[in-house]
């Protein structure tokens, strides 16, 4: 996965772009539940598209690892929505099984990304301590 250059201006595009993406998912969930869409709706779903594109965008700070792990929890999270959406698996709590379901599985990737961070940061160490 290309991703632009640590402390590189494109960071902020690529925060614009997951943003939009996860907004406009998560918007479009209400339209296929045939709901309404109102305004404290687009707040919450906003602060949510916020939270994740600033964590897929930790990059920026040279996480590439963490960022790769974020996006890839991002996408099946946002496919697990529409499958409960589509599924109709929970009859009259689509809604809300379906955005739990994204941030469990949202939350899932944030540790996922964290561990795998740390053991990339802990493997380089050990391999420039053994080149020394």
């Amino acid at each position: 996965m290309l991703l632009p250059i640590k402390k590189s201006y494109k960071w902020l595009y690529f925060l614009l772009i997951v943003f939009a993406i996860n907004l406009l998912a998560l918007s479009f969930t209400r339209v296929l539940l045939t709901q309404t869409v109102s305004f404290q709706n687009i707040v919450g779903f906003s602060i949510m598209s916020i939270v994740a594109a600033l964590l897929a965008s930790a990059g920026f700070l040279g996480f590439r690892t963490f960022t790769r792990t974020i996006l890839i929890a991002d996408f099946v999270a946002i496919l697990y929505m529409f499958a409960v959406i589509l599924s109709n698996a929970a009859d009259g709590w689509s809604d809300l099984t379906s955005l739990a379901a994204y941030t469990v599985i949202l939350a899932i990737g944030i540790l996922a990304g964290a561990a795998a961070q740390f053991i990339e940061f802990l493997f380089v160490r050990s391999k420039k301590n053994a080149a020394d």
